[in-house]
């Protein structure tokens, strides 16, 4: 499975739902993992882009995720929301936010 066919719909397609709609995909430089930001809130993490294999879903909250990046070092990942808070995880996904 490529990341065309996990995460390349298009936003607004009627055909999916929610849960499998993407609007955002970032790659950890550091260690290979792909996250999947999803219309129903949820970040999706991927052990690599060659398998695809699911290894954790993170809840964030119920808008959509619009934005991820990864830092250059892939110790953080930061997660933009319709809520318009910034997110922030670690590697290993506990949860710290800012507010605007």
């Amino acid at each position: 499975m490529t990341i065309n066919e996990k995460a390349g719909r298009k936003v607004g397609m009627k055909v999916y739902a929610a849960n499998q709609q993407s609007r955002a995909v970032s790659i950890n430089p550091k260690n290979g993992h792909v996250a999947v930001g999803i219309n129903n809130g949820e970040i999706n993490i991927y052990k690599s882009t060659k398998n695809m294999e699911l290894t954790k879903t993170i809840k964030v909250l119920q808008d959509s995720i619009d934005c991820l990046r990864y830092s250059p070092d892939g110790t953080k990942l930061a997660v933009g929301c319709q809520d318009t808070c910034l997110y922030i995880f670690t590697v290993n996904y506990p949860r710290v936010f800012l507010r605007n």
